[in-house]
Order: C-alpha cells, then sequence, then structure tokens
C-alpha cells in the first residue's frame, strides 16, 4: 500500500508513465532501484481503486506510452494518507518523506516524532530480555535468537538517528521558508 500511495503522490505531482514513475522513485529513494514494470501493478490497484485513470488512449505519448492522471478520490486518499500516522515500523514514512510536498512536512515532522517513540519502545521490549554473554557453547536457537535481538536493537538505533536528522531537516526548511515567506 505504501508503495502504491508513493506512486500515487508522483502521479499528482505530475501525471506520467509508469516508466518515468520508475525513474523519479529511483532519483528520490538512495539505494533502491525500482524497475518500470514494477510501478504497473501499483498503477492497475490504482486504477482499479479509482485513483488514477488513463489519459484518452489516443493521446498516447510516443511508442503507445499512457499517461496516468490522478482523480479528485485519489487526491483525497493521498492526503489522508499522508495526514494521518501509519503503523509505525511500517516503512511507511520513507515513501511519504520521498514524495512529500512542503506543506506535509508539519505533519511529517509529528510522524517522525511518534516512529522515534515507536522504535524506543521496541528497544526496550528487545533489551529486557537480551542481556547477558552470548555463550558460543550453548545451543545454537537461544544465541541466534540473541544475536538478532542485538541486530534489530542496533538497526532501531540507527533509525532513531536517521529520524531525528530528518525531523531536524524538516524543521530548518520550515524555519527558512517562513523567513522568506
Amino acid at each position: 500500500m505504501s508503495f502504491q500511495n508513493a506512486v500515487l503522490g508522483l502521479v499528482i505531482e505530475r501525471p506520467a508513465y509508469g516508466y518515468e514513475l520508475a525513474q523519479r522513485i529511483n532519483g528520490r529513494v538512495a539505494g533502491l532501484h525500482v524497475s518500470g514494470t514494477a510501478v504497473y501493478p501499483a498503477l492497475v490497484a490504482l486504477e482499479n481503486k479509482g485513483w488514477v485513470r488513463r489519459r484518452d488512449p489516443t493521446a498516447r505519448t510516443g511508442r503507445g506510452r499512457i499517461v496516468f492522471d490522478p482523480t479528485d478520490e485519489g487526491r483525497e486518499g493521498f492526503n489522508s494518507w499522508m495526514d494521518h500516522p501509519s503503523p509505525p515500523l511500517r516503512g511507511d514514512l520513507r515513501w511519504k518523506i520521498a514524495v512529500a510536498t512542503f506543506e506535509k512536512l508539519p505533519a511529517l515532522i509529528e510522524q517522525t516524532r511518534e516512529e522515534e517513540q515507536a522504535c524506543l519502545d521496541r528497544i526496550e521490549l528487545l533489551t529486557t530480555d537480551a542481556g547477558g554473554p552470548i555463550d558460543p557453547i550453548a545451543e545454537w536457537a537461544p544465541t541466534g535468537r540473541l544475536l538478532l535481538q542485538r541486530t534489530d536493537v542496533k538497526e532501531l538505533q540507527m533509525k532513531i538517528e536517521a529520524l531525528q536528522e530528518v525531523r531536524a531537516t524538516m524543521k530548518q526548511w520550515l524555519r527558512q521558508r517562513s523567513r522568506r515567506g
């Protein structure tokens, strides 16, 4: 669902065909490579929901490309997704940041706080029973579980750092924009 909403956000920003949308996603999300064919299932799902529509097939943009436009329902659905917190630790926030407009930054700042708190809560849960030394002689299952818990904690700590940086940058953008405005 998050990927679909990210695709929808790009269609709202500027209507396009699938391959162009994939290129725009790849330009915004570092380390990700989305192929042109990966976008079409999302576009079909959005079309089935009534959130995008194909432009007149006779108005193709060369070589049979079909451009997708957002519908009013799609704009409403996208704004609702952007404005409301997603379940924490699911990855929606990453997509929201990738397709956000300036007007959405205040809501995203709050969502980064909520995501950070969810990370802290998860770390607390993981560390309550992840203490103790790793016993190399013990059965592998408990040792493996302990290693995975510690890995999860480290990943969450890195995510918290990234969320704090994102939030600080968004706040800075808002301050700069309000000074100009």
